[in-house]
């Protein structure tokens, strides 16, 4: 009787499991996902001032004189102005699946905001990236790309902006 029972429960699960499964593969639709995680008011990302989270969930990328020594990596140097390092960035940017510019600070003409989905749950992640003048018409930049939702991001957030990151000088 018990194990009937325990037989029964069982492929109650697996039937459930199935049916989650299909409504993911097939009947979900991006608008859907996007609706059940938005990706909340992006707020303002000062680097000068800026506190890392305790979560592993975010990444930042910056010069060594301008985050506190809190960096996960310190930026790289380019040898263009900061004008020219910005059309590049913008060009690879605007070649990622599932990735909106949201915003140009007003205040620092330098810095600009997006969110980038992830494919499958459209898991939404904060990119914020200053371009900075350096002497001698070069420049370099800071970058932060921090998770909406979660405690961790399976390492997202650091292979997305070493990516980009690796397309630059490619694009020289």
């Amino acid at each position: 009787m018990i194990m009937r029972l325990l037989k029964g429960i069982g492929l109650l699960l697996v039937v459930l499991v199935a049916a989650i499964g299909i409504f993911f593969a097939f009947i979900r639709t991006d608008d859907m996902m996007i609706g059940y995680f938005p990706e909340g008011p992006g707020e303002p990302v000062m680097f000068e001032t800026l506190t890392l989270k305790e979560s592993p969930n975010q990444y930042l990328v910056c010069p060594e004189d301008l985050c506190n020594g809190q960096q996960h990596r310190v930026s790289p140097v380019f040898d263009m102005p900061a004008e020219e390092l910005a059309g590049l960035w913008f060009e690879i940017v605007a070649q990622e699946p599932r990735t909106t510019q949201m915003a140009v600070d007003n205040g620092n003409v330098n810095q600009v905001d997006y969110v980038q989905r992830s494919e499958l749950m459209q898991y939404p992640d904060w990119i914020t990236v200053r371009f900075i003048d350096l002497e001698d018409r070069k420049s370099t930049l800071a970058i932060y790309s921090r998770s909406v939702y979660g405690e961790s991001d399976l390492g997202v957030n650091q292979e997305r902006i070493d990516a980009w990151l690796a397309k630059l000088p490619s694009a020289l």
